[in-house]
């Protein structure tokens, strides 16, 4: 993902959590954070950082400041992104 791409997936982010976070339940915005965090370490050819990579983990949990349950959340999901498209 290039720097355009990034600014555009990232106002494409905000604009979508303004307008629909006041309308959804906590479980709706646990969903939702846990599909940006993923879709955020998934590029157009493949992941920046695999689910597989122990650094992931270690990096949600420190570097973003969620929990463990969250964190195997957001790589279960990034695993399913990277079935849907093919990786390995």
């Amino acid at each position: 993902m290039d720097l355009e791409e990034l600014d555009a997936w990232a106002d494409r982010v905000l604009d979508d959590r303004a307008r629909v976070t006041e309308h959804l339940t906590e479980a709706e915005l646990h969903d939702r954070s846990v599909v940006e965090l993923a879709e955020s370490f998934a590029c157009a050819d493949g992941w920046s950082i695999g689910p597989d990579d122990p650094a992931l983990r270690t990096y949600l949990i420190d570097g973003e400041s969620i929990s463990d349950a969250m964190a195997d959340a957001v790589i279960a999901k990034l695993r399913e992104l990277g079935a849907a498209h093919g990786w390995t």
